[in-house]
């Protein structure tokens, strides 16, 4: 259980780190669209954005092994079950994909599989249903 609480805690440093870098271009972006000779400049502000995404969340995990600012701060670490190393796509599929766009149908999900390998174990066995689909782990 502790475990859980470390992810969750990490789960939302990475989410207010992600939320207030791109409210910053954001921002800035609506900013560049009210003077019309800074106009086409907005875009460098989206662009911006989505390259911070980038960063945090497909780049580090991919370089650091696994951890992104959250999980590097709580020593925790995505690996692998295979053991092979992460490659940038299921960085991308795992931390943005998953754990960002589909929020809503993860959490459903997860109380599911808790619930299917706590009967099949006939006892309680937490379960994170991103992690099974993409056959990682969190230590």
């Amino acid at each position: 259980m502790k475990l859980y609480m470390k992810r969750m805690c990490a789960y939302l440093i990475d989410l207010v780190i992600a939320v207030v870098l791109c409210n910053l271009f954001l921002f800035s972006y609506k900013v560049f669209l009210m003077d019309p000779e800074m106009a086409s400049k907005a875009n460098y502000m989206l662009l911006c954005a989505l390259l911070t995404i980038f960063f945090l969340f497909i780049y580090l995990p991919t370089k650091q092994d696994g951890q992104t600012i959250g999980k590097a701060l709580f020593h925790l670490r995505v690996v692998n079950i295979n053991g092979k190393k992460r490659t940038w796509f299921q960085s991308f599929l795992r931390e943005c994909v998953m754990k960002f766009s589909f929020i809503m149908f993860l959490v459903p999900l997860d109380i599911l599989y808790t619930l299917i390998e706590s009967v099949k174990a006939r006892r309680l066995v937490l379960c994170v249903g991103h992690d099974m689909l993409l056959n990682t782990d969190v230590r």
